[in-house]
């Protein structure tokens, strides 16, 4: 167990080796692998017990994320949401799952995989404030069942808000790990933006067995008043997400067809992989890659407009998503656990049958926002994104 494996050894090792330890001492298995999963409803719950033990509350209000669900394409969209935003000369973090060598590869800052004193320095910050917060914190009632160090992916999570809040970066692109209504990362209470790429059934042992239920726990990470964007869905997924966005009070609209894509002005190059349109050069490989590059564009612009950098009218962003985010109050941390915990009556709801053909028909038939040609600095980020595997070096 992580407090047992860092009394003993006492933590005094803090190399990266002993942080990966650390890391992989957090991976739950038998009678503490069967309690995990019957905490698995109180997921965002818990993430906030750790995040104000960590006393991070103020920092996760004042964070500007931009938060990515989905089933196909979540990695390769934030990928060219963070370059993106970075040509635009942003500090940008994002944090994506799974790593194939080192667990840098999940957190990259300014589009690398951040450097290992920094990641070292973050890390031993969360684990000792973990081990430190937790005697004191057990004993209260409301958490007296908390471990005193979460899971694997819920302690990375809360090692990525940890880290890119104090790194201070200009935007946080979050990927979203399994699902994500109940996902570690659905703790952030006001994201500047929301984007649902393509769905498709996957995890339906633990999502659902059916497209509805998949969407349903796909639109959890929708918050009120925050523009959400997605590509063209099915009319089974789609009149789910026209629902939860409605009962949320999300607004959301679907992206440009990706053929419609073009540049505006500077050099016209055609993507080497055949993935860009009419001139449009897309880092990663392959056609489908438009689909994902027209949703990533929304969403990098959507975050332009709301944070003061850019006009509504020079966007593909129409006036009811252009509204100028600020930061959530402590208020709205309770209101997402409220939600979270609702939300099973909302899914049931989201997938009875009364109006489905009329809600996905209103979806899929809404005006798709006119795609003005991309220029300059997002252009060139969006040819530069460089995405050729799942977080690869």
């Amino acid at each position: 167990r992580p407090l047992e494996w860092a009394m003993a050894a006492g933590c005094a090792d803090r190399s990266y080796s002993a942080a990966e330890r650390a890391l992989w001492s957090s991976i739950s298995s038998g009678a503490a692998l069967d309690a995990a999963a019957k905490r698995r409803g109180r997921v965002v719950e818990l993430m906030l017990v750790y995040i104000r033990r960590m006393g991070l509350v103020d920092d996760l209000l004042r964070l500007p994320v931009v938060h990515i669900a989905g089933t196909k394409g979540k990695g390769s969209t934030a990928c060219m949401v963070e370059a993106m935003l970075r040509s635009a000369g942003l500090r940008t973090g994002m944090f994506t799952s799974p790593h194939l060598v080192s667990f840098r590869e999940r957190f990259r800052l300014n589009g690398r995989p951040m450097a290992e004193h920094a990641f070292l320095g973050h890390f031993w910050h969360v684990w000792d404030g973990l081990h430190a917060a937790a005697p004191a914190e057990r004993d209260e009632e409301d958490d007296a069942d908390v471990p005193p160090v979460p899971g694997f992916f819920h302690l990375l999570t809360l090692l990525a808000l940890a880290a890119f809040s104090r790194e201070k970066v200009d935007v946080l692109v979050l990927e979203v790990g399994l699902g994500g209504r109940l996902d570690a990362t659905n703790v952030v209470p006001r994201p500047v933006a929301c984007g649902i790429t393509r769905l498709d059934y996957d995890h339906v042992e633990v999502l659902g067995g059916t497209m509805a239920a998949i969407a349903a726990e796909k639109a959890g990470i929708l918050k009120r008043a925050c523009p959400a964007w997605t590509v063209q869905q099915t009319s089974e997924g789609a009149v789910v997400l026209a629902r939860q966005a409605g009962a949320v009070g999300a607004p959301l609209a679907v992206v440009s067809p990706a053929d419609q894509l073009a540049r505006g002005r500077g050099p016209s190059s055609p993507s080497a992989h055949a993935g860009g349109g009419a001139g449009l050069a897309i880092g990663p490989a392959g056609r489908f890659q438009r689909e994902n590059a027209s949703l990533a564009i929304a969403l990098a612009e959507t975050f332009l407009v709301r944070t003061g950098r850019a006009r509504a009218e020079d966007t593909c962003v129409p006036a009811s998503m252009a509204s100028a985010w600020v930061p959530a109050g402590p208020e709205e941390v309770a209101r997402v656990v409220a939600v979270t915990a609702t939300a099973a009556a909302a899914t049931a709801a989201a997938v009875g049958p009364s109006g489905a053909q009329s809600d996905a028909e209103a979806l899929l038939s809404a005006p798709r926002c006119p795609a003005p040609p991309l220029e300059g600095a997002l252009a060139d980020g969006l040819a530069s994104a460089h995405w050729p595997g799942r977080a690869h070096t």
